[in-house]
């Protein structure tokens, strides 16, 4: 009951003023019932006093905290800024100075500057190596790098990332990006790896279903035609309705193609004819048709 309780706080601090540790207590317990019932403003105006009142107060780190969160609440991101850098600063030992450093980094990922966020999120790393935070911020340190285009980074962050939460929840989402980082650098073995790892540890669609497609462009790119027809044909199996199915059809048809298999191939080639009206890839299809029975040397066909 936040409202009595700021009344009972209040009658302290005019009732007891020689109590100074108890009128340092009270104005920290107020601003805490101010923010509780989400009057961040006065909230702010509170926990503001008191650090001017009591410079020494050890109730400074936690009231910095809730200012930058009653900031954050009012949409006012540099003022939050402002305050847990100096929580960061002035107050390294204060239990929760690892989140406030984690806030500053999130805040430039959401401003999407990813050099900053990488640059922020190492001091939780450095810093902090014992933070609660520390696997997200190796997530969000390999996602900057990718972001930045710098693939090589962003692989080996990644990496450390599974090698260290080996049971964190996000491992499969890890994996998979992983993947997509070293499929930039053109590594495909080591990016198949990575997706198959994907594909036997996340459950969420979306990754289940992209590790799939991509695992398939690695093998198209490492000419492993057998496999890529296996991968393509499991993807269209299992996700019929994905904006990929054209391109797996289309990527099936050229793994079969390959090997040869012009019949099989053929087919699939129609089917993104048939199916891809408006795309690109039916011009290929339709070319790789009659690629196919030239193959075949059925040139009436062609």
């Amino acid at each position: 009951n936040f409202s009595q309780a700021k009344e009972a706080f209040q009658k302290v601090i005019d009732m007891f003023p020689q109590r100074e540790d108890l009128v340092e207590h009270s104005l920290y317990l107020i601003g805490n019932c101010l923010y509780n019932e989400s009057k961040f403003a006065e909230a702010i105006s509170v926990f503001n006093k008191m650090i001017s009142r009591y410079p020494e107060s050890g109730f400074i780190p936690p009231a910095l905290f809730k200012i930058g969160e009653a900031y954050q609440r009012l949409k006012q991101d540099e003022k939050a800024l402002n305050a847990f850098r100096k929580i960061v600063e002035d107050y390294p030992s204060f239990p929760d100075a690892d989140a406030a450093q984690f806030k500053i980094a999130n805040y430039y990922i959401r401003q999407q500057d990813y050099r900053k966020a990488a640059t922020e999120l190492e001091k939780v790393i450095i810093k902090f190596p014992k933070s609660p935070d520390l696997s997200l911020a190796y997530y969000w340190i390999g996602y900057s790098y990718y972001e930045l285009k710098d693939y090589s980074n962003s692989a080996s962050y990644y990496s450390k990332f599974i090698k260290l939460f080996p049971r964190s929840p996000l491992l499969g989402e890890v994996y998979y990006r992983l993947g997509d980082a070293l499929f930039k650098q053109s590594k495909y073995k080591e990016a198949a790896s990575a997706y198959f790892n994907a594909l036997n540890t996340s459950r969420e669609k979306d990754i289940l279903m992209n590790a799939l497609y991509s695992l398939g462009l690695c093998q198209e790119n490492l000419e492993e035609w057998s496999k890529a027809e296996e991968s393509f044909k499991k993807f269209i199996k299992n996700y019929p309705e994905s904006e990929l199915t054209l391109q797996a059809h289309l990527k099936l048809a050229n793994a079969l193609f390959k090997q040869e298999k012009y019949p099989q191939a053929r087919g699939y080639y129609t089917w993104v004819v048939e199916n891809g009206r408006g795309s690109e890839l039916v011009v290929e299809a339709q070319y790789r048709i009659g690629d196919c029975w030239f193959k075949e040397k059925n040139y009436k066909k062609i």
